[in-house]
């Protein structure tokens, strides 16, 4: 199977659209959010193959136990610098559907669903084949100690819930991207 997005009949430069896909598991169980207003407990570094693909991310992270409705979740591609300054930080690539009010580990969990798509020929550094960072985290907006919920990836918080882990996709694309953003 091939995904195509090009228009017209135009000749395409690979097979598909869809040139290559990374995919990342985070095995880090009960990740402690700590209340920093700003944080990126999850990370994870892969190689780009082509230098004119953009990037396309989907994912999620399971959450337990309520501490913000809202955080300023975000997702954020640097190219290979891992320490988290430089980078392309987008906050419209992370939706947070929060647990209510109260809970805690035997009660309703919550998600952080991550979609975000990064143009390589207009973001510098992405428009190179290499080592890049992908980061996801959190940074309130009024630099208070909000967090969204206690633990990321939770494993046996409760005796009726098992092990459950960020999953993420980053597809390289190449072409016309009008059509799937």
């Amino acid at each position: 199977m091939a995904i195509n997005f090009s228009t017209n009949n135009s000749t395409q430069k690979y097979t598909s659209n869809v040139v290559y896909v990374h995919f990342f598991s985070d095995a880090t169980t009960n990740v402690n959010n700590n209340t920093t207003a700003s944080h990126y407990p999850i990370s994870t570094t892969f190689a780009k193959k082509y230098a004119d693909t953009n990037l396309l991310l989907f994912g999620f992270t399971p959450t337990s136990g309520q501490s913000s409705y809202h955080a300023g979740c975000y997702a954020a591609i640097s190219n290979g610098d891992t320490s988290g300054s430089n980078y392309h930080r987008k906050y419209d690539a992370a939706h947070f559907v929060t647990p209510p009010d109260n809970m805690n580990d035997d009660d309703i969990h919550g998600t952080l669903y991550w979609h975000g798509w990064w143009d390589a020929s207009t973001l510098q550094g992405l428009n190179s084949t290499g080592n890049k960072t992908l980061f996801l985290g959190w940074s309130a907006r009024d630099g208070g100690g909000n967090r969204p919920s206690n633990y990321w990836n939770t494993s046996n918080r409760s005796n009726r819930v098992r092990n459950k882990t960020t999953n993420i996709q980053i597809w390289e694309v190449y072409g016309n991207s009008t059509l799937i953003t």
